[in-house]
């Protein structure tokens, strides 16, 4: 079978795997990124050597149902301080053979019913019984973009989005920001069908930071519109979304929001048995389809999650006829292996992301002839978590990322147009702390970063190394229903072109020579809630000092209705077809499937059609 690719001259099989044009030259290596390996390693010593020599117990309970007494299948039962996790089995029992003696908090949650937090000390509760109310809504959605430890929605300073389970099943879409679509302030800036980039309350481009895991991806998505952004939402556990300024944690460019997609690639938490998903799409009006799947499995102290997708398409059709040059093929494979210890863990992970996709030409803002791009990245990312349970400090994280991103610009003729090339390293170091004196939970935090970028073709913007650090801290004092939080953050930039030559801007030339930058931000914010007085919860939105604003909006975390008997497994369909009614319109059929299994669990069939008409963004502009 045989599909078409970005432009009509190129045709291959169904999802043919792009070929890149050799680099100009090859970036070199530079020491930095070997820093940031040798201290992980040194951090994963202490991670993974002390567990044994702690005293332990084993904890074993029952997880029952308070209006039937019949035991829960499924449960989640989570030690978070350890990251330990495992499910409860057909007979509502679970296990920990090894918890170390100590107090810590015994996390019980299940789809249908309310969360059950329990402070256990393994030394003398070694056996429990755990009962769960069941609950056709829970509202609380947790997330960790925008705050320093997991928490509520409600809870975080800035309105804040989370999108998973079926909610993020209904709106996956090809792209991060095609999957935002219908989140409130958020809307959607496209040149194809690839391209698209969320826009926030109006800000778009490099206004809004999007991240993988917490981490900024290395590609160029926010240098032009034509730059696809290198995250591939298919296999995506949870898509957080912060609508405004994040600046203190993120970095001064941060002004409109995050965009966060979560898959836990580098695991966190010991996982018993083996889970998967899988999903489908395909789509009539480009005749496009997609597949994509993880897996995740544990044995002992080890955790391995393997993912992967492919997707492709041909030119999108409307009543005018083909838009040429608007076909993709893309595709990912990913795979993280961690340590899981008492206290914390140590990993890393390798993705690889490639696409092949055209820009349609002839309108505002595109190419006059359009251009196909053909663009690659690797990346390698190492993680560890150090839990110290002693004196006033809490855990130490150190996060290292290391990319190796390029692009080519290819004209109709063939011809190379531009290339990108970019080598990216970052290294980042959180320590938190316990409440001290009058301040609570607070963190200190350490950010460096640098990038080699080289240019090619018949691009005017010079070769250039990049240099930055920035340095961080929020603290947060709570009294009675009220939290405060006030921090700070520094940014230094260094930019070195690597050729001291002149570009033309304006008919002026201007020359290049070595620039630096520095930014300071604060914040204060403050959080009430109301549910003392069984109220809703009140949130005051934070307001950076000189960044931005984020004040008059509300929470809205996407409340999840389920019902007490739903079981994970999920079957998906999508239908429309209707009449052409404009020339930015046209008929779609669209089927969407998702296939998820937990260990030890009974399935349950869900099935819901929706009805949608696809609208023309490219002939909109």
């Amino acid at each position: 079978m045989a599909l078409c690719g970005a432009t009509t001259r190129r045709c291959s099989l169904l999802f043919p795997v792009p070929h890149l044009p050799p680099a100009r030259t090859s970036i070199r290596r530079r020491p930095s990124a070997h820093v940031a390996i040798v201290s992980l390693v040194a951090i994963a010593a202490l991670v993974a050597s002390p567990a044994h020599l702690l005293a332990q117990r084993p904890v074993t309970g029952i997880v029952v149902d308070s209006a039937t007494g019949l035991p829960v299948v499924a449960a989640r039962v989570q030690v978070a301080e350890l990251h330990r996790l495992t499910h409860t089995h057909v007979d509502g029992r679970f296990a920990f053979p090894d918890l170390p003696i100590g107090r810590v908090t015994l996390e019980v949650s299940r789809l249908g019913y309310r969360v059950e937090r329990r402070v256990i000390d393994p030394a003398r509760d070694t056996t429990m019984r755990i009962v769960l109310a069941p609950a056709a809504i829970q509202l609380e959605t947790r997330v960790v973009t925008g705050a320093l430890t997991e928490r509520p929605g409600e809870e975080v300073l800035s309105p804040t989005t989370s999108l998973s389970g079926a909610a993020l099943d209904r709106s996956l879409g090809t792209t991060v920001a095609a999957s935002l679509a219908n989140v409130p302030g958020v809307a959607v800036s496209s040149l194809s069908p690839s391209t698209a980039r969320p826009v926030i309350r109006g800000l778009g481009g490099d206004r809004i930071v999007i991240l993988e895991d917490g981490q900024r991806p290395g590609d160029l998505s926010a240098m032009s519109g034509d730059h696809a952004t290198t995250i591939e939402p298919l296999t995506a556990e949870r898509i957080e979304v912060v609508r405004g300024p994040m600046s203190l944690l993120y970095g001064a460019s941060a002004l409109g929001g995050v965009v966060n997609v979560i898959r836990e690639e580098v695991p966190t938490s010991r996982v018993d048995g083996m889970h998967a998903s899988l999903s489908a799409q395909g789509s009539s009006v480009n005749r496009g389809g997609s597949v994509g799947g993880a897996v995740s499995m544990g044995r002992g102290a080890l955790a391995l999650r393997i993912d992967g997708s492919a997707r492709g398409s041909g030119n999108t059709r409307t009543p005018l006829g083909p838009l040429v040059n608007t076909g993709v093929a893309e595709y990912t494979l990913a795979a993280g292996l961690s340590r899981v210890g008492e206290r914390g863990h140590v990993g890393g992970s390798y993705r690889f992301y490639a696409n092949d996709y055209g820009i349609p030409g002839g309108f505002i803002g595109g190419h006059a002839t359009g251009v196909d791009i053909v663009m690659r990245r690797h990346a390698g990312r190492l993680d560890a978590d150090l839990h110290v349970a002693r004196k006033a400090l809490e855990n130490l994280r150190v996060t290292a990322t290391l990319s190796d991103y390029g692009h080519s610009e290819l004209e109709p003729s063939g011809a190379l147009g531009t290339r990108f090339d970019q080598l990216q390293f970052t290294t980042e170091v959180v320590a938190r702390h316990r409440p001290i004196g009058a301040v609570g939970n607070g963190a200190v935090g350490l950010r460096v970063q640098g990038r080699d970028i080289q240019t090619g073709g018949t691009l005017s913007t010079p070769s250039t190394r990049t240099y930055g650090a920035a340095l961080f801290a929020v603290e947060e004092m709570t009294r009675g229903a009220l939290t405060l939080q006030l921090g700070g953050r520094y940014e230094f930039a260094r930019y070195e072109p690597r050729k001291r030559t002149f570009i033309d801007v304006g008919g002026a030339r201007i020359p290049t020579r070595d620039r630096q930058f520095g930014a300071l931000a604060g914040s204060v914010g403050r959080v009430g809630s109301a549910r003392d007085a069984r109220d809703a919860d009140l949130v005051v939105n934070a307001t950076s000092i000189g960044m931005g604003s984020a004040a008059g909006d509300r929470t809205t975390t996407e409340p999840r209705v389920l019902g007490a008997t739903t079981r994970p497994t999920i079957l998906r369909c999508s239908f429309f077809r209707g009449p052409a009614l404009t020339a930015l319109q046209y008929p779609n059929l669209r089927i969407s499937i998702r296939f998820n299994v937990v260990p030890m669990n009974r399935h349950r069939l869900f099935v819901a059609i929706e009805h949608d008409l696809w609208e023309n963004p490219i002939l909109g502009t």
